[in-house]
């Protein structure tokens, strides 16, 4: 957390209110050496529409002299974006604030971050270096003989393949267990014995789960809030992940849990044992 769908309601809620505004100044928070990676003082610079790839949030930038710079945000496990009135007081996790000028106001645009997984990193331009190194195709606009290809060519069970931002990104252990269940295959099957035909259902799964719980703003499970401070809807719409022992939604067996690596994974041992897809 957060995962694709977070990122991206952060990132259109921060549209309307980036677009076009100037830095007057930035504060950053006591922890500069663990989040802040090589970000100068930006005061003058402009933002223009925030971008995104998997879980990683692109905001471009522009000098004065119209020089370009990209702040990169991986978000981790806690990290959030807010807008809030500057007279507002700061949260203890803030690690950094720009106060903007907007058209018609200023605000602020802060960083907040409890658990401190996340990162921000500085760069000349979008050049695949840092974060964006290690991160793979958007799941959303993956190629699909790309994707058949990789899950194909690995040995590794499917959940682990789709956790793998090296891979695909965007989708972390919420939208995992959704999507292989939408999707009607079994977590631990290994990716060299997924077929062509189910590759494609995992695509067509993961474009389903992710755009809905996009639309539903999110899915604020532990700590999760967006750009306004809101919790999203989307958990209460989960089919599977967190809801081990209770009946599944199409044939009532009670759905399994699975621990592995640390991570928990959550299933129909009936319906993801075969090939079709189940309807709900």
């Amino acid at each position: 957390m957060p995962e694709l769908p977070e990122a991206e309601t952060i990132r259109k809620q921060l549209v309307p209110f980036l677009s076009g505004a100037c830095v007057v100044s930035q504060r950053t928070g006591p922890y500069p050496k663990i989040f802040l990676s090589g970000i100068p003082d930006l005061a003058g610079w402009k933002f223009s529409d925030p971008g995104r790839t998997g879980k990683v949030l692109i905001f471009s930038m522009a000098s004065p002299g119209g020089e370009p710079g990209v702040l990169l945000t991986r978000l981790g496990m806690s990290g959030q974006w807010t807008v809030s009135d500057p007279q507002n007081p700061l949260n203890s996790h803030t690690h950094l604030t720009f106060l903007l000028k907007t058209r018609d106001r200023e605000i602020l645009l802060s960083y907040r971050d409890p658990r401190r997984f996340g990162r921000l990193e500085w760069q000349a331009d979008k050049s695949l270096s840092g974060i964006l190194q290690t991160t793979g195709p958007d799941i959303l606009e993956v190629q699909a003989r790309y994707f058949e290809e990789s899950v194909h060519a690995s040995q590794r069970s499917i959940r682990t393949i789709l956790l793998d931002q090296k891979i695909v990104s965007g989708i972390g252990n919420i939208y995992v267990s959704e999507i292989l269940f939408e999707a009607g295959i079994h977590p631990d099957k290994k990716g060299s014995r997924i077929t062509k035909a189910e590759a494609l259902r995992i695509l067509e799964s993961s474009r389903t789960v992710l755009t809905r719980a996009v639309e539903r703003g999110g899915s604020s499970i532990h700590s999760f809030k967006d750009a306004h401070g809101e919790a999203g809807e989307n958990q209460i719409h989960l089919k599977v992940y967190g809801l081990d022992g209770l009946p599944c939604q199409i044939c009532k067996k009670p759905i399994l849990k699975k621990e592995s690596g640390g991570r928990s994974s959550y299933f129909c041992p009936l319906c993801q044992s075969k090939r079709k897809k189940p309807s709900a």
